[in-house]
C-alpha cells in the first residue's frame, strides 16, 4: 500500500475531520481513506452521510426501545446448580 503524507492543513479542516470520524466511528486514518475513497466514486453514486448526529442517535434509543424485552434466545435459560460437592 501507498503511504500519503499531508502538510499544512488548516485546523478547522482537522477539527471537522475529527468530528466526522467520530461521527462515523471511525479512526481519523479510515476516515480519511473513506472520504478518499467515495471521492473517486461518480457523484450519482456517492452516499449521502449529512444526517445530523442528533437523529441518528434518536433513531437508535427507538431502535433499542423498541427491541428492548423481546429477545427470545435459542435455548431455554439453564438453571444454575449448586454443583456436586467435594471434601476439603
Amino acid at each position: 500500500m501507498a503511504t500519503l503524507t499531508v502538510r499544512d492543513i488548516d485546523e478547522s479542516v482537522m477539527k471537522r475531520l475529527r468530528s466526522d470520524a467520530k461521527r462515523e466511528r471511525r479512526s481519523l486514518n479510515s476516515q480519511i481513506l473513506s472520504m478518499l475513497d467515495r471521492a473517486g466514486l461518480p457523484s450519482t453514486e456517492r452516499p449521502r452521510f449529512d444526517i445530523p448526529e442528533e437523529l441518528i442517535a434518536r433513531a437508535q434509543r427507538a431502535a433499542w426501545a423498541e427491541l428492548a424485552g423481546k429477545w427470545v434466545g435459542e435455548f431455554p435459560p439453564i438453571e444454575r446448580t449448586f454443583g456436586r460437592e467435594v471434601e476439603l
